[in-house]
Parts: structure tokens; sequence; C-alpha cells
């Protein structure tokens, strides 16, 4: 006997061992996860969000999967999220029974459910309800675009601050250094100013405007001092 080992037909089968059928195979309709069952029992429909070991090593990769099957409930009557069997202490099980998600437990071995969805009455859609989630679709699109655009205004007016900031920032720097570059020569410039003579001590050697004149004397007492 075949051994079987997709998890896709090893769930499957223990739903039509339950009285469901398989409607569609999603694979990889959601992100993270293996793929969507869909089910029906003639009745209900009911989706099963199938993970692999990869989608749920991380918590944030789990996270991300029960955000994924919450939003199926908006499609189907009951979701299920099926995981493997080693990983059933990775997710919270309040959590799920809080927002009505059922979650069973696989393996090579079989199936096995350890809660049951919470089954919702599904109001038949009709081309004004159809009309309604286009048009709301539509909206959305609209506000994010607008979102997208806001951002990118935003951004656009921050690189050219920063270019704005860095062509100061070089004339600044530029104009330090040849602050740094004048500045040897001015003081070599103050260095080498001329003095001012000193008279001679001995009056003989001063013109002859000069001698005797008690100014000379005074001031040449005060440049001593």
């Amino acid at each position: 006997m075949r051994r079987i080992t997709d998890p896709h037909e090893i769930i499957s089968r223990y739903y039509e061992a339950e009285g469901f059928y398989e409607v569609k195979w999603r694979e990889e309709a959601l992100s993270p996860g293996l793929g969507t069952l869909i089910l029906s029992d003639g009745k209900h429909e009911i989706a099963v969000n199938i993970l692999g070991e990869e989608d749920v090593r991380g918590r944030g990769e789990l996270q991300e999967a029960l955000i994924e099957s919450e939003k199926l409930l908006e499609e189907y009557e009951g979701v299920v999220l099926a995981i493997p069997r080693r990983f059933s202490s990775a997710v919270d099980e309040t959590v799920l029974i809080k927002y009505g998600l059922g979650l069973v437990i696989y393996d090579n071995m079989g199936v096995m459910e350890v809660i049951s969805p919470k089954l919702r009455e599904r109001r038949p859609r009709t081309v004004e309800d159809a009309g309604k989630v286009r048009d709301s679709r539509n909206e959305e699109l609209v506000r994010l675009r607008s979102e997208l655009s806001r951002v990118l205004k935003i951004l656009e007016e921050m690189e050219a601050r920063m270019d704005r900031l860095e062509r100061e920032q070089r004339t600044l720097l530029q104009r330090l250094r040849e602050i740094e570059a004048r500045e040897p020569a001015e003081t070599r410039k103050i260095e080498e100013a001329p003095r001012i003579r000193e008279p001679p001590a001995d009056s003989s050697q001063l013109p002859s405007y000069l001698r005797d004149n008690p100014w000379v004397r005074i001031l040449s007492q005060r440049d001593r001092r």
C-alpha cells in the first residue's frame, strides 16, 4: 500500500471520511502556507489553510498565517488551520477559539482535529453585494494609491533637503579650508612687519632738529619701560 506523504492529500482524505468533498485546491493561495483546501459537505463550505514546517518555525510567519486565515472568514462559513503535528504547541489555541478558527494537526500517520471551526451562516451573494464589494475594493485601492503618493512626495522633499544640506556643508568646508590656508600667510606678514627704529643713545648721531629735543628723550624712556 502506497504511503501518503503529501499534506494536501492527507488532509483531503481525512475530510472525505468526515463527509466532505474537495471543491478546489488553491496552491500557495496564501503566504505563508502550502495552499488552501476548499471543502464542502453540501451545506457548508470551509477553507483549510495548510501550513508546512517552514511556515511555523518563526513566530512572525505563524502570526501572518493566522491573519490570512482570519481573512478567509469573509469568504467561507468556516476556516481551519492545519499545521504539522510536531509544531502543535506553537499555536495559541485560545486565539483560534476567540476568532472561531479550527485547528487540525497532521503527519504521515494521519490527521487529528484539535479545535472544531465555528461555522457561520453565509448569506448568498447577490449582484448588488458583488458590486458593493467591488466598489469597496476600488475605494481601498484609491486610498492606498493616494497614501503611497503622499509618502513618495515626502521622500522626494526629504531627498531635496538632504541634497541642499550636503551642498551647504561642502561650501562651508571649502570656506574653512580657504581661511586655514590664508592664516599662516597673514601670520607671517604680521611677524615680518617693520619695527620702528629706536633713536640712537648718542644724541650727537641725531639730526640737528632732534638734538636736545625733550620729546625725544621722553619717548625713548617710555619705550624702555
